[in-house]
C-alpha cells in the first residue's frame, strides 16, 4: 500500500511540448493493474450513427472506477473515443471487477454494444518489456490531465482484447455509482471548415529519438494551425444544452441502468430540471453557497482535453481543409521515412462528454470528433505498416 498515492507525486507539465520528454514520467507501481476497456467494432457502430453512445460507453468505466477510489486517490486514466485506460492501485479489485461488468453489460443493453474490459498487472507490462509511465499536464489550478510514456497502455489494450468474457447474469453484477457521468451538450460546430483529430505515434528506436520526432511534429503543427495551446476548439459562444431526446437518452439510459421505472423516471426528471436551471444560472452568472456558475464554461473550456498524450500524440483541432492537407502531407513523408505512424479523421463538428466530481471548478471534459474522430483515425493508422 506504500504506492497508494503515487500518482499525486508525478511531475506536474505547464507546458503542452514537455509531454514528449520521457523524463518529466513516473514509472507506474509494479503491484498497480491497468484497466482497459474498448469497443468491439466501433468503426461499424460509428457508421450506424452512434458515435456518442461510444464515446460514453468509453467514458463510463472512467467515471465508474474513479468513483471506487475517489475519496483515497485520484487515478490516472485516458480516454480514447472508443475506449478508455485507467490505472488503479492493489485495492478494492471486487469492486473494480464489478464496475467492469456493470459497464459492459450496461453499454450491451442499453445502446447494444460489445465492449471489451479487463486488467493486467503492472509488472506483467514491464516484464514483457512494455513501460508505463505517468505525469500530469496542468490544465488550471484545478484540474490536471494525466498523461503517458510508453508502449504498455497499447501492449495491455491488445492482450485484453484477446481475452474472453464470462457469462454473468444481469442480477449477480451489483449497482455501480456512475455519479458525474454527463453528456448534455450540444455538438459544436467548427470554427472554420472542420474539425480534425489527429494521432501521431513516433517509432524511434530511442526515447530521445522519439522525442526528437514529436518536436518536429509539434513544430509543423504549429506552422500549419498554430500552437496547440492556443488552438482550443471548445468556445464559450458556442456551448449550448442540447434539446435533442435521442441524444440526452444516452446519458440517462447509462445513468439509470440497472434500469427500473422509478429509477428511469425519476431521472429523467432530475435531467430536465438541472438542464433549465444549469441554463439559468450560467446565463446570469450566479453564485449559489456551492458553486460559481458564471465560471463553468470558461473552467469547461480549460478544462477540455483537446490535445494529449498517451503512446503518441493526439489532439483535435479546428481549421481549414488546406490545413489538414498540408498537415498529412507532411505526416505522409514522415510516415515513407519510417519515422512514425498517423492517422486523420474530419468531422462537421466535434462532441463533449464529460465527467465532474463538482459543478465548481472540479470538471473535466473529453473532446472527441463527430462521427468518431479518434477511432476513425485510429482505423486508418492500423491500415498502415506497423513501425514500432
Amino acid at each position: 500500500m506504500k504506492n497508494f498515492s503515487f500518482y499525486k507525486n508525478v511531475s506536474v507539465l505547464t507546458d503542452f511540448t514537455q509531454v514528449a520528454d520521457s523524463r518529466f514520467y513516473k514509472p507506474a507501481p509494479d503491484d498497480w493493474w491497468l484497466v482497459s476497456a474498448d469497443i468491439t467494432n466501433s468503426t461499424q457502430a460509428i457508421e450506424e450513427g452512434k458515435y456518442k453512445e461510444v464515446n460514453m460507453a468509453g467514458a463510463s468505466v472512467i467515471a465508474a472506477i474513479s468513483n471506487i477510489f475517489n475519496e483515497t486517490s485520484e487515478l490516472p486514466f485516458a480516454f480514447g473515443g472508443d475506449g478508455a485506460a485507467i490505472l488503479v492501485p492493489d485495492s478494492h479489485l471486487d469492486l473494480v471487477d464489478n464496475a467492469l461488468k456493470f459497464c459492459r453489460n450496461a453499454v450491451l443493453q442499453n445502446f447494444g454494444l460489445v465492449m471489451k474490459t479487463g486488467r493486467i498487472r503492472v509488472q506483467e507490462i514491464h516484464l514483457a518489456g512494455h513501460e508505463v509511465a505517468v505525469a500530469k499536464l496542468k490544465l488550471s489550478e484545478f484540474i490536471s490531465l494525466p498523461v503517458f510514456w510508453g508502449d504498455g497502455i497499447s501492449y495491455a489494450e491488445e492482450l485484453i482484447k484477446q481475452a474472453e468474457h464470462e457469462s454473468v447474469q444481469i442480477d449477480e453484477i451489483e449497482d455501480v455509482s456512475m455519479e458525474g457521468l454527463e453528456c448534455r451538450w450540444q455538438e459544436i460546430p467548427p470554427e472554420h471548415d472542420e474539425i480534425t483529430s489527429f494521432i501521431i505515434k513516433a517509432a524511434g528506436k530511442s526515447d530521445v529519438e522519439k522525442a526528437s520526432i514529436y518536436a518536429e511534429c509539434m513544430n509543423k503543427i504549429g506552422e500549419v494551425y498554430g500552437s496547440l495551446e492556443h488552438k482550443n476548439p471548445v468556445s464559450i459562444e458556442k456551448l449550448s444544452f442540447s434539446s435533442s431526446l435521442k441524444k440526452l437518452s444516452v446519458e440517462w439510459k447509462m445513468r439509470t441502468w440497472k434500469p427500473s421505472l422509478k429509477r428511469r423516471l425519476g431521472y429523467a426528471m432530475k435531467l430536465v430540471f438541472q438542464l433549465a436551471a444549469g441554463k439559468y444560472l450560467m446565463h446570469r452568472k450566479i453564485q449559489t453557497k456551492n458553486t460559481d456558475w458564471g465560471l463553468y464554461k470558461s473552467d469547461l473550456m480549460k478544462h477540455a482535453d483537446f490535445r494529449k498524450f498517451g503512446d503518441g500524440l493526439r489532439f483535435v483541432i479546428s481549421g481549414k481543409q488546406q490545413q489538414r492537407e498540408e498537415m498529412k502531407d507532411f505526416l505522409e513523408i514522415a510516415y515513407e521515412e519510417k519515422k512514425l505512424n498517423y492517422g486523420v479523421h474530419s468531422s462537421r463538428g466535434l462532441i463533449i462528454t464529460c465527467y465532474i466530481t463538482n459543478y465548481h471548478r472540479q470538471h473535466i471534459h473529453f473532446v472527441d470528433g463527430m462521427d468518431g474522430g479518434y477511432a476513425m483515425a485510429a482505423k486508418m493508422m492500423k491500415q498502415q505498416k506497423e513501425l514500432v
